[in-house]
């Protein structure tokens, strides 16, 4: 239904299954959520977050963290959202993205975590050349506001 919409970037896992990027199965959860169907949007945005943290996707593990975010009743340290922004502080690391700490640091502080915001951001590196990709566009600006 939002293949046309999305377009599926398949890949084949080693037990040569497809599997849809991100972004798609973002899409999906958002649709399920949309509808009410919260148990199968949470299991879709989690499943979002694996497929973003076997790419080092900073920017689709912060957009599961949002969604979860909204589904979750449970915050702090071990909720799923926080797991999902540590994961997608990780990934900007790895990609050495000055981009992707801030805006996980941005997601940390809307979230009342000012001093995990502020170790996010003490992270980056001096030398990082900025990414120019495109990997901020499915993050929504909305979702990290206090």
């Amino acid at each position: 239904a939002l293949d046309h919409v999305f377009g599926y970037m398949i890949f084949n896992d080693f037990s040569g299954r497809e599997i849809p990027d991100g972004k798609t199965v973002l899409a999906l959860a958002d649709a399920a959520q949309e509808k009410g169907d919260l148990y199968y949007a949470k299991s879709l945005y989690l499943q979002g977050g694996r497929l973003a943290v076997w790419r080092d996707d900073w920017s689709g593990l912060l957009a599961a963290a949002c969604g979860i975010k909204k589904l979750e009743r449970e915050t702090g340290p071990y909720s799923s959202t926080n797991a999902l922004l540590l994961r997608a502080m990780v990934a900007a690391e790895k990609r050495q993205s000055r981009l992707g700490l801030v805006a996980v640091a941005k997601a940390f502080a809307a979230l009342g975590e000012d001093k995990v915001a502020s170790m996010v951001l003490s992270r980056s590196g001096k030398n990082w050349v900025e990414e120019t990709n495109d990997s901020a566009d499915i993050v929504s600006p909305f979702c990290w506001d206090k």
